[in-house]
């Protein structure tokens, strides 16, 4: 009889420890999965302005140029780096 109350009282605490580490691995998931749509969100607004600053410049029409002082010295001086567009684009 005792070893049955024994038994059945190590199963509960058991039950309860697995149950308690559930929740606290799901609820470190559901913020993790948060954490990554804000950042997906980031992403994307950053992706939004870098393409609206590039379709207001025109790109250097010299191919590799992909540092600033690439661009500038092996252009010929014709073209700038935007910090903007993160690209090289023609002096306006």
């Amino acid at each position: 009889m005792k070893i049955k109350l024994i038994y059945i009282s190590i199963i509960g605490i058991i039950s309860l420890i697995t149950i308690l580490l559930f929740l606290i691995n799901n609820t470190k998931h559901k913020r993790e999965i948060r954490r990554i749509k804000k950042l997906e969100g980031n992403i994307r607004k950053e992706k939004k302005i870098l393409n609206i600053y590039r379709f207001h410049s025109k790109p250097c029409n010299i191919p590799n140029l992909n540092t600033p002082k690439e661009c500038y010295n092996r252009s010929r001086y014709r073209c700038k780096w935007s910090i903007e567009a993160r690209r090289c684009n023609e002096l306006n």
